[in-house]
């Protein structure tokens, strides 16, 4: 699970004094290969029936999207074998 960017910077500070700060993001635009490696590494089966293996993948590519949203307020959260758990009706929505 470790396909990540870390090439995401940020400058804070003024323009004399900069802080630079690297966080790691998961690439959005990897969210297939993810899924898979996700699914292995948890030896998860995947859904014969075509709307719930699309609504676990949602699932998971919303916590990615969290996940994402949480490094960059400096969070160093994990992926665990709940990533594609949908908790409540449309819980894979935004």
């Amino acid at each position: 699970m470790e396909s990540k960017v870390t090439n995401l910077t940020i400058f804070q500070g003024s323009p004399d004094v900069k802080s630079v700060e690297k966080i790691d993001l998961y690439d959005l635009d990897d969210a297939d290969n993810l899924y898979k490696k996700y699914m292995k590494k948890f030896n998860k089966k995947n859904s014969t029936d075509e709307y719930e293996r699309t609504v676990h993948y949602y699932r998971f590519l919303k916590t990615l999207v969290e996940m994402n949203r949480d490094h960059y307020k400096g969070t160093n959260k994990k992926l665990d074998p709940n990533a594609d758990i949908v908790k409540s009706p449309n819980d894979y929505v935004y």
